[in-house]
């Protein structure tokens, strides 16, 4: 009886850690996770945001990056007024920034 109950225990266990497995690897693989760049593209790449101000885009900026923070897709963010840039740090951990300005043409 007692290697019965010793089997029956290693099956129970067994199916219980491919379970819990097969839920990680779900929740890790969840394409309905917000993806941080592609959300930052969609604002700089809009029209709307072309014709924005400097002070207009960098509340633009600041608000996506809060909510994208609130929800977890990025780790952290900070802004440097005198480069005019937004610097973050997404949850897998790519590096990422955003500069508020447009570039000086005559600056290379």
């Amino acid at each position: 009886m007692k290697k019965k109950r010793k089997i029956a225990l290693i099956f129970i266990i067994l199916i219980v850690t491919i379970c819990l497995l097969i839920v990680g690897y779900v929740s890790l693989n969840n394409n309905t996770s917000i993806d941080a760049n592609t959300e930052v593209n969609n604002l700089i790449n809009s029209s709307e945001y072309q014709e924005m101000t400097t002070s207009e885009r960098k509340v633009a900026c600041e608000e996506l990056l809060s909510n994208l923070k609130k929800e977890g897709a990025i780790k952290h963010y900070s802004y440097s007024e005198s480069d005019m840039l937004f610097s973050y740090e997404t949850s897998d951990g790519i590096l990422g920034g955003i500069k508020i300005q447009d570039w000086d043409p005559m600056f290379n």
